[in-house]
């Protein structure tokens, strides 16, 4: 069986999310790390505190060595010099390990407190992992 696979994270938007503007609307971007590789979505120009990714998708490849590893999903605001940091949230990856696209919102935290939701798809496609199958009841 070959040993490799694929982990699809899908950012869509966020709400509620620590305002770190001093003067006008902060633009975030959101960061998604996995293995050592970090990727981001665009800037959401004047997102605010809910910005509008619309779903912007990354692929990571996988191996059964990596189903103990943590996703870093991370929302800053854009600055001129730096970026702040919003939120963040470090998932395990085997929650997702079920062969389904799953549709979660995910709390951000930051400095020990919530700072609002993520949402996002997540799907890990593997050749070890088998979906579930619906049962189909026998004809009456």
């Amino acid at each position: 069986m070959a040993d490799s696979g694929k982990l699809t994270v899908v950012i869509i938007e966020a709400r509620g999310i620590k305002n770190t503007a001093t003067l006008g609307t902060q633009d975030p971007f959101c960061s998604v790390q996995f293995c050592g590789r970090t990727v981001r979505t665009p800037t959401c120009d004047n997102g605010g505190t809910t910005p509008k990714w619309g779903g912007v998708m990354f692929t990571f490849p996988i191996s059964t060595s990596q189903f103990e590893q943590d996703l870093w999903l991370n929302v800053k605001a854009e600055g001129v010099l730096s970026s702040t940091l919003c939120g963040f949230a470090k998932e395990p990856v085997r929650k997702w390990m079920n062969g389904e696209l799953n549709d979660v919102w995910i709390d951000l935290r930051s400095g020990g407190k919530l700072r609002g939701k993520l949402h996002v798809k997540v799907k890990v496609e593997h050749p070890s992992i088998r979906p579930a199958v619906a049962a189909v009841a026998p004809p009456a």
